[in-house]
């Protein structure tokens, strides 16, 4: 289950680095930009096999985001009209098959349960409530799963943090993310290069995922944010400066 776990929280960092397509060997370009295409049902088919909410939460706006400006942002309007238009015969053809799948599955009973009977609503309540009684400094850096209640961590990054550093470190962390994003925008804005709005959406997913998860705690989830900011770093003083 822990590598379950792993597999859906890289699902929306994976589609975005196979977008981007980081390397620039023409071979490579080419796989990463199949794995990019096999990515879409590959999350869709995790998100069933884990009865993870999340995966379709985040990935059908970002899959949707990413499509549009790969194969439709810069073309005339009848071929997105045409596009819509064969995108929603084949989403007919197959709905009734896909539907039969989802209504089977464990995804579709937790989908049916009232929000207020979902177990996050009270860790997050109990980390909240742990952050308010330790204000400034918090309960110490990963300590809260051990004050916890419920022995567990909070399934949000902000109320996670609020609960183990207190609001200067959740102050830090929003603030760090906040940067990025202007960062970004105002380098799209001044260059027009699409590889900036990338970086863009990137971050703005980014910080909606926190909602459902706690990222900076993971080596590896909070490494590919940083890795992004590098990225754009490198390349905006690379082709700008």
């Amino acid at each position: 289950m822990p590598i379950l776990w792993r597999i859906i929280h890289f699902m929306f960092p994976l589609h975005y680095l196979f977008w981007v397509r980081l390397c620039n060997l023409h071979f490579f370009q080419k796989v990463l930009k199949w794995l990019f295409l096999l990515m879409i049902p590959v999350s869709f088919l995790v998100a069933l096999f884990t009865a993870s909410r999340q995966v379709l939460f985040m990935q059908a706006p970002l899959i949707a985001v990413l499509l549009y400006i790969r194969y439709l942002r810069n073309k005339p309007t009848h071929r997105k009209v045409i596009f819509i238009i064969i995108s929603i015969c084949v989403c007919a053809f197959f709905v009734s098959d896909l539907l039969d799948i989802y209504s089977n599955s464990y995804l579709y009973t937790r989908s049916s349960e009232n929000v207020k009977d979902d177990i996050r609503r009270y860790l997050m309540e109990d980390a909240f409530k742990v952050g308010l009684d330790n204000f400034f400094t918090g309960v110490g850096t990963g300590c809260y799963c051990i004050v916890s209640r419920y022995g567990g961590f909070s399934h949000t990054t902000y109320i996670e943090l609020f609960a183990n550093t207190g609001i200067l470190g959740s102050l830090i962390f929003i603030w760090a993310i906040l940067n990025f994003l202007m960062t970004q925008l105002r380098r799209y804005k001044s260059t027009n290069d699409l590889l900036f709005l990338l970086f863009l959406i990137f971050g703005l997913f980014f910080a909606f995922d926190n909602f459902f998860y706690v990222f900076y705690s993971s080596v590896w989830l909070l490494g590919i944010f940083l890795l992004v900011a590098a990225h754009s770093d490198q390349h905006y003083y690379s082709n700008y400066s």
